[in-house]
């Protein structure tokens, strides 16, 4: 079986915190309590209890193992599970071209086609959509103005992780320390609507269904918004402290696949 590797856009999956071991607060705390030539009894039972959080073994998350069965599986059996038919997977992935149009317009970039080139290293991979000297863009088309962002004013770090840690990864494929997510409000494709029409329309008569399409098409396009309130734009910068996290994450994910999962599947 390959050695594993995660996915820019599944890094988030096996980044969750690991049971056992000290946060970045306690290793201080345990530092400074090392460092006093005396200590309390109170301190001193810090200490202790401390030391042996720190020599536990490592434990990964449920969330992690389970994306590590799930790959295992993939491979063992040579199979992806399809989620293209999900509607709001299907949206994004017709419309991305016309994301990145509406992108490229309304920043005033210089035209550039869709990254094609797939990019990896020892530990992670993945495909960003566009790629300039300085910075690195990636769009997500919302499947309605319910799940646009408009008023969205955290960082990308808190809103929406998962994003934040693929713009990482691929910052750390290309060496470029700039990157931006970019939702679009696309119109939604005709391949869509006329499912939508559809299912909501068979059983109408004729006038009721001529009125029925017109009110869902009418819902479903967005032309008459300015191009700029179509977008919403999130900027961040590369940390590479974070990535090393990563890669040390993906090493012991590989510990885990190698002396867990891969002696329960060779038993059977």
């Amino acid at each position: 079986m390959e050695q594993f590797k995660i996915r820019c856009s599944a890094m988030s999956e096996i980044m969750g915190a690991l049971k056992g071991g000290l946060t970045e607060t306690q290793a201080k705390n345990l530092a400074t309590l090392e460092a006093k030539e005396k200590r309390t009894a109170k301190q001193e039972e810090t200490r202790k209890e401390l030391l042996a959080k720190r020599d536990m073994p490592k434990e990964l998350p449920k969330t992690c193992i389970t994306y590590l069965e799930k790959w295992v599986k993939e491979k063992h059996f040579k199979w992806r599970k399809d989620i293209g038919h999900i509607a709001a997977v299907k949206k994004g992935n017709i419309c991305e071209d016309e994301a990145i149009s509406m992108l490229i317009e309304n920043y005033g970039l210089s035209y550039n086609e869709k990254n094609e080139q797939f990019f990896e290293n020892d530990y992670i991979c993945g495909t960003p959509d566009l790629i300039y000297p300085d910075r690195v863009y990636d769009t997500k088309c919302s499947e309605s103005p319910d799940t646009f962002p408009m008023f969205e004013d955290s960082p990308m770090k808190s809103y929406n992780f998962n994003y934040w840690c693929q713009g990482q990864a691929y910052m750390a494929l290309t060496g470029i320390h700039y990157y931006s997510v970019v939702y679009a409000m696309c119109n939604t494709p005709e391949e869509l609507l006329s499912k939508q029409i559809y299912n909501e329309c068979f059983t109408l008569s004729q006038d009721e269904r001529d009125t029925k399409e017109l009110e869902i098409r009418i819902n479903h396009n967005f032309d008459h918004v300015p191009l700029q309130d179509r977008l919403k734009r999130f900027d961040f910068a590369f940390e590479p402290k974070y990535m090393e996290h990563v890669y040390e994450r993906v090493r012991l994910c590989r510990e885990y696949i190698n002396n867990v999962l891969l002696p329960k599947l060779n038993k059977n």
